[in-house]
């Protein structure tokens, strides 16, 4: 069986696990708080170690190929990670995994788990680079703020959100509520700061979010 390549250093296995996870180089600066020449210096040196020509092969590479070679012996234990069924001899650290690229994997989908939206339900990652977001997206972000506010669209607003959502235009609404163009116009700009929002595609987005709840 084919061993994974000893010489890697934990930090240069944290790069090839995000190589893995198509990560670019930014994103790996970003993630592991280091230079962008420092990230271009270790991708370099896992191409080198691993024997292949780019990031890309590296990533490949360390997608099939084993990650540990299985050891002998009563004591043995299957790797923790999810996807990956290697088993290993354990040793006196206890490890839970069978690699320090297992580990990183493991690391890594642990805090970009995925939740449903508060809002909607939609599976999101709720673990960003920036920050933890809330809900899966800008329009259900709004919806959650309103419910938190306590802040209640009345009769009428309800009725121009309605409209505005599935795609009526100011004279359209005007007509079918028989009230003036301005008036129309007024309840729009009205409804669109209760939302939160600054333009008719972002009052769609929030009318669907709502209706899937």
């Amino acid at each position: 069986m084919t061993t994974i390549n000893s010489a890697l250093t934990d930090r240069e296995e944290q790069v090839l696990a995000l190589l893995q996870l198509g990560r670019d180089n930014a994103a790996i600066v970003a993630e592991l708080e280091i230079g962008i020449g420092t990230v271009q210096n270790h991708v370099t040196s896992v191409c080198r170690k691993l024997g292949v020509t780019d990031r890309f092969a590296a990533a490949a590479t360390a997608r099939t190929r084993p990650t540990a070679v299985a050891g002998s012996g009563p004591q043995r234990r299957a790797c923790a990670r999810d996807g990956c069924d290697v088993e290993f001899a354990l040793d006196h650290r206890g490890t839970r995994y069978c690699s320090p690229h297992c580990r990183e994997l493991a690391r890594y989908a642990a805090q970009h788990s995925q939740v449903p939206c508060p809002i909607c339900g939609t599976l999101f990652d709720q673990r960003t680079d920036l920050h933890t977001p809330e809900t899966c997206g800008n329009s259900c972000g709004q919806q959650l703020r309103m419910r938190r506010k306590g802040n209640t669209l009345t009769p009428r607003q309800e009725e121009v959100f309605s409209l505005i959502a599935h795609g009526l235009s100011t004279e359209e609404i005007a007509a079918h509520l028989h009230i003036s163009r301005g008036t129309a116009k007024n309840l729009a700009t009205t409804l669109y700061r209760r939302l939160g929002v600054s333009g008719r595609a972002d009052v769609a987005a929030a009318w669907e979010a709502r209706t899937r709840t």
